[in-house]
């Protein structure tokens, strides 16, 4: 399974790719600012806008995906931004 697939599975959409990123890298660059909205469209309970999730503050994009999706999903993560 290619890191586009195993995105997909793990967050059940698309992988929204940075395409200037990825041409100048050589290589797929996971576009970390849509990936916020989308999670924050897909799950009422994060708000990028104050770091908060559930009403708790100070909640990180990377806290938010490992509590709705996993270590797995933030480690890929992880890797498609780096």
């Amino acid at each position: 399974m290619n890191k586009k697939e195993k995105f997909q599975k793990l967050f059940g959409f698309k992988m929204p790719i940075n395409g200037m990123m990825s041409a100048f890298r050589g290589k797929l660059f996971l576009d970390i600012l849509q990936l916020d909205n989308k999670i924050a469209q897909r799950n009422p309970k994060y708000n990028p806008e104050r770091c908060e999730y559930d009403n708790k503050p100070d909640y990180s994009l990377k806290m938010v995906i490992v509590k709705i999706y996993g270590q797995e999903a933030s480690d890929l993560v992880d890797e498609l931004i780096s």
